[in-house]
């Protein structure tokens, strides 16, 4: 498969002469500790014949800063797992479902075609899954410490917050949600980051329908992240679907600056709070006491079991909720120009299948699926404006 045409000044790093064929069983080819430079085509360097490397399902590099390079206009090689080791590691792969595992360093992966497996570990990565339908995994590579914030309009914040709720009703989850005292073009909601995981990782999915898969702790994610270590204050690009695992997670795709859309958000077990963007989403709480807030699109939110809060973000869409539970769940209609419950009401009817939907204006509204009584509603079900 041929490459994306970057280039990279191969000058000081080792060169190898000698061509690899592993055989028949799993075969590991080793590199040395310093800086090499290995090539599945490769007709310049004696005896000047490609391909260098066959039937080798591992190849690790070692410590030092290593260049893999499986890219070639005539020649296929996939299904092999590429160990980046300690170094800051430049990694482009070819055909087939490949595994790449930069290690410690700030490692540059490209997965070519095929569904590949990308994790950068530790270090200021940049994971790009090329053609296919590839998984990238995310890496806590430090935590957030008490002074930041995630922000309802893009990059983390560092301290000048009002601690009060804001809300207009019980904070079920405890996430520590409230509304930021400022001039914010969003929202203004935030949440603590302290103690959470931080990437400083940038994702690409490339072609295909990639997948972000997060860890089994309280991991934070940014769309748009201008503090964190990286080369890239867009930190997804590409990706169709992120999964956030166990644990209370944060996902934020909100920013005054970017748009991203047409994506699945799925929270996973714990307590998330799941902020989209723009397009036609899709969040998905999972277990736990979720914040679910749908953006520009026509989304569809799913909180699953536990306390609920759908937030309905004042923008042209038409949202779905598809689990609301009177008396347990919110929906927040803070954003709009609601002072109680019966201007929500004058702006209730059933739809052709008898679920309740509210009719928010500027071609916006939001459906409650299951809920096909107003009478079942009431004041308690709704956060207002502050």
């Amino acid at each position: 498969m041929a490459g994306t045409n970057e280039q990279i000044n191969l000058s000081g790093y080792n060169r190898s002469e000698d061509i690899f064929d592993g055989g028949a069983g799993t075969d590991t080819l080793s590199m040395t500790s310093g800086n090499d430079a290995l090539f599945l085509d490769d007709d310049l360097t004696d005896p000047g014949t490609s391909p260098r490397i066959s039937n080798i399902e591992v190849i690790d590099a070692g410590n030092g800063d290593d260049i893999i390079d499986l890219t070639s206009d005539d020649l296929s090689y996939g299904d092999v797992t590429i160990l980046g080791g300690t170094g800051d590691d430049i990694v482009w792969s070819n055909a087939g479902d490949d595994v790449l595992d930069g290690g410690e360093g700030d490692d540059t992966l490209w997965g070519g075609s095929g569904a590949d497996t990308l994790l950068g570990g530790n270090g200021e990565d940049v994971l790009n899954g090329g053609a296919g339908d590839d998984v990238l995994q995310y890496n806590a590579d430090d935590t957030w410490g008490n002074s930041w914030y995630a922000l309802n309009d893009g990059s983390p914040s560092e301290d000048g917050h009002n601690h009060d709720n804001g809300w207009g009703h019980d904070n079920h989850n405890g996430n520590g949600w409230g509304h930021e005292d400022g001039g914010d073009d969003g929202t203004g909601e935030y949440v603590n980051l302290g103690g959470y995981n931080q990437s400083n990782d940038v994702f690409e999915g490339g072609a295909g329908t990639d997948t972000l898969q997060m860890t089994s702790g309280n991991d934070a994610l940014f769309l748009h992240d201008d503090v964190s270590d990286g080369d890239n204050d867009v930190r997804i690009s590409g990706v169709e679907v992120i999964e956030a695992g166990d644990g209370n997670d944060i996902i934020d795709l909100t920013s005054d600056t970017y748009s991203y859309g047409d994506v699945t958000l799925d929270g996973g077990d714990g307590n998330d709070t799941l902020w989209s963007n723009a397009g036609d989403d899709v969040l998905l709480g999972g277990a736990g006491n979720d914040h679910l807030y749908g953006s520009a699109g026509d989304d569809t939110l799913t909180g699953g079991t536990g306390w609920d809060e759908f937030q309905i973000g004042k923008a042209d869409g038409h949202d779905i909720v598809t689990d609301f539970t009177p008396g347990e769940d919110i929906i927040d209609l803070s954003e709009w120009n609601y002072n109680n419950f019966n201007q929500i009401q004058n702006d209730m009817h059933l739809d052709t299948d008898g679920n309740v939907v509210i009719e928010l204006g500027n071609d916006a509204s939001v459906t409650l699926m299951g809920v096909h009584d107003p009478d079942d509603l009431d004041a308690d079900d709704f956060g207002f404006g502050t």
